[in-house]
């Protein structure tokens, strides 16, 4: 998993509070999409992208509003200083889509 580094605000689909969401990357070369979860054990740092190996542990009934399910960090495999490649149309359209 690739966490960017820089966070996006938006508002949540399930309310109107505000607040910040990682991007992130299953992939290297797939899209960065919002990820809400917390990622038990990693603390972030705003201005270092991050390559993580996580543990995913699905959540039988999860709640509406939640991922549905909990990460836990394994190992830090990279942390690099660095403004993560996000197209600046990207946070345009992702509010646009979360305040909808």
């Amino acid at each position: 998993m690739v966490i960017a580094s820089k966070m996006v605000k938006a508002v949540e689909p399930t309310g109107n509070v505000e607040r910040d969401y990682f991007l992130a990357k299953w992939d290297r070369y797939v899209e960065w999409t919002l990820f809400d979860s917390r990622i038990h054990g990693f603390e972030y740092k705003e201005g270092y992208e991050y390559l993580l190996l996580v543990r995913e542990k699905p959540l039988k009934n999860p709640p509406m509003d939640h991922y549905g399910a909990y990460y836990y960090l394994i190992d830090i495999l990279s942390i690099t200083e660095i403004e993560s490649d996000i197209p600046p149309y990207y946070f345009h359209i992702i509010n646009r889509i979360i305040t909808r």
